[in-house]
């Protein structure tokens, strides 16, 4: 049946989100092409800086005692201003599990608190992506909606652009979202463009 798309994805499949994603928003391009309807698409911004993955990945679990004190302790570190032992606490827990999105994210939370910022955006940045449920958009999504630009009837606002403009050091955080991807209110996200910019 042709049609958009509605297939469960489960964290075992996420790597089948952007197939999904891909043919869905083909469908909906030739839907509106079909009946001559200008389309306009958006990309998805997303908290990068202040919001965690949902899960650690690699299958890790919250079940492991130790684990869940390590990341309880770079928790506490964090709040407490021990960003240089979070940082290397961090460091200690990547070495043993490369593809953990929950020591990334406290990595980068650590070197972002120690002024490292570049070091801080490339940690953060793969936290996001290495969620193995995200609930942020992947870059690949954003990278699919971009895709489309030039295409005929179809428009794309780049909104995830203009809020890391917005943001500072490129990462955008609590100051712009309620919470992983939902906007705060006008006043706070006034420094955005307009979709003419």
């Amino acid at each position: 049946e042709d049609g958009i798309r509605d297939d469960l994805v489960t964290g075992v499949q996420t790597c089948a989100l952007p197939i999904l994603f891909r043919d869905n928003i083909e469908t909906i391009v030739d839907m509106t092409r079909a009946v001559g309807m200008p389309l306009v698409l958006c990309t998805m911004p997303s908290n990068v800086r202040d919001w965690p993955p949902s899960r650690s990945g690699g299958g890790f679990v919250y079940s492991d005692t130790s684990y869940a004190n390590v990341l309880r302790e770079m928790h506490r570190g964090l709040q407490a201003g021990a960003s240089e032992r979070v940082r290397d606490a961090s460091r200690a827990l990547l070495a043993d599990r490369s593809d953990d999105a929950l020591a990334m994210y406290y990595l980068g939370k650590a070197q972002w608190a120690l002024s490292e910022g570049e070091e801080a955006a490339q940690w953060l940045q793969r936290a996001k992506e290495s969620d193995p449920f995200p609930f942020r958009a992947l870059d690949e999504l954003n990278d699919i909606v971009r895709a489309q630009r030039g295409r005929d009837g179809v428009f794309v606002v780049d909104i995830d652009a203009e809020f890391k403009r917005a943001a500072e050091g490129g990462l955008p955080g609590l100051e712009l979202f309620a919470d992983n991807c939902h906007p705060r209110s006008e006043e706070h996200t006034s420094e955005l463009q307009s979709p003419d910019h």
